[in-house]
């Protein structure tokens, strides 16, 4: 039988037989997690309320509605992929009424405030040298200030005291140069006590910092609290609550740190971590549930599964109680959604992958899954075509730009 396609020509049996094996797994699993189809790859998702916002590699970011998957809003201007967003909720006062902005983060360097009802551009802001990794806001201090990371190693601080007024660059306060690695994740806990507000950052060494800010006579000042190692290789995610921090890394492990007070350093005391003994693939996300019972830790990997961990016993005694074949390329966020039907609420679990989609899961389904979630996935290495457009071993060469692990 003759062919007009040649590009099969030069593949080995070998090679054809994990195509065969993409292409199933690809029927397969179209219509697990009520997939949302974005037309670029999601690198960042936060949901809020019904709403699932993501940053992507199409230069863009995107707000969407989880019940109907719909496009609400899309925000353009940024010249290479978004990395990272955050949100700033400004409270209303007796002059203006309360606004609702985003801050986003890309390759071009260049970090952007977003009017989130109107879609515009407020303002823009370059001073990293290198791509942006990671965004997040403080505004529990007198004065909210804005933290980024990137892969120049450097933090740095903003104030946003005049950035709802002017469309100039934020003003930079503060340059943090500890990290020798690219700077891969921010976090903040609560003030203190003390007024301090507490962020960590991960980098791609494996290195956690723990950092304290306050305001002294209208000054900014920032001092370094500790530094842990806890990681082999590049931090992924990070989460933390009043009980801790947890961390995520391509070492394959998840750590939990725990925290005596809220005014102490973390203490990694609940080690050695249990999820490193099964040996699981390389974790991109993290999504902790202490306020179920029992107590949950849901990770999302490398391999394109989510899995449910028991956390009933403590952190230090997670045991794995499912495995989810959840996308169709590695997975790269995890987020609770509290959906309300009728008055009715229910814990679902937003998930977002390289395979550009965003997929919508009830809780009570992944912990008992229907049979088609049952069903284990076929083995599969590179070589299929991933919905999109995207090869297996492109997406692995993205999520590995995404962690700059060397």
């Amino acid at each position: 039988m003759q062919t007009n396609d040649s590009s099969n020509l030069f593949k080995t049996d070998a090679q054809l037989e994990k195509e065969d094996g993409r292409a199933l797994k690809l029927e397969r699993t179209k219509a697990l997690g009520d997939p949302i189809k974005v037309t670029s790859r999601p690198l960042a998702m936060e949901v809020r309320g019904d709403e699932c916002w993501t940053a992507e590699s199409g230069f863009s970011l995107r707000r969407m509605n989880l019940k109907t998957g719909k496009t609400l809003q899309l925000y353009k201007g940024h010249t290479g992929p978004v990395t990272c967003l955050a949100f700033w909720d400004v409270p209303a006062t007796k002059e203006t009424p309360a606004r609702h902005l985003m801050f986003s983060g890309s390759w071009d360097k260049s970090i952007r405030l977003w009017d989130t009802e109107t879609a515009t551009l407020v303002s823009s802001t370059t001073t990293h040298t290198d791509f942006l990794k990671t965004i997040l806001v403080l505004p529990h201090l007198p004065h909210p200030l804005l933290v980024t990371g990137s892969s120049d190693k450097a933090i740095h601080i903003f104030s946003l005291t005049s950035a709802l007024t002017s469309p100039e660059a934020l003003p930079l306060l503060k340059t943090l140069k500890t990290h020798t690695r690219p700077v891969t994740k921010l976090v903040s806990a609560l003030q203190t006590e003390r007024g301090e507000v507490r962020f960590y950052s991960g980098d791609s060494l494996g290195r956690i910092v723990v950092w304290e800010v306050k305001e002294v006579d209208d000054q900014v000042v920032v001092k370094e609290v500790e530094r842990l190692v806890e990681h082999k290789t590049v931090v992924t995610d990070l989460w933390v609550d009043e009980e801790g921090i947890w961390s995520s890394s391509a070492d394959t492990s998840a750590h939990f740190h725990s925290l005596t007070s809220p005014t102490s350093p973390p203490t990694p005391s609940a080690l050695p971590n249990p999820l490193t003994t099964y040996a699981t693939p390389a974790i991109h996300a993290l999504l902790p549930l202490p306020h179920l019972t029992p107590p949950l830790l849901l990770t999302g990997s490398s391999d394109e599964h989510i899995r449910i961990w028991d956390l009933s016993q403590g952190e230090s005694s997670a045991r794995m109680i499912r495995e989810v074949e959840g996308h169709c390329a590695e997975v790269m966020g995890l987020r609770r959604w509290v959906r309300e039907e009728e008055g009715k609420k229910e814990e679902w679990v937003v998930s977002s992958g390289l395979d550009g989609t965003i997929r919508r899961w009830r809780l009570a389904d992944l912990l008992i899954p229907p049979p088609e979630l049952e069903k284990k996935a076929e083995e599969s290495e590179e070589g299929g075509l991933l919905d999109g457009g995207m090869t297996e071993e492109e997406a692995r060469e993205l999520a590995e730009l995404m962690s700059d692990e060397d």
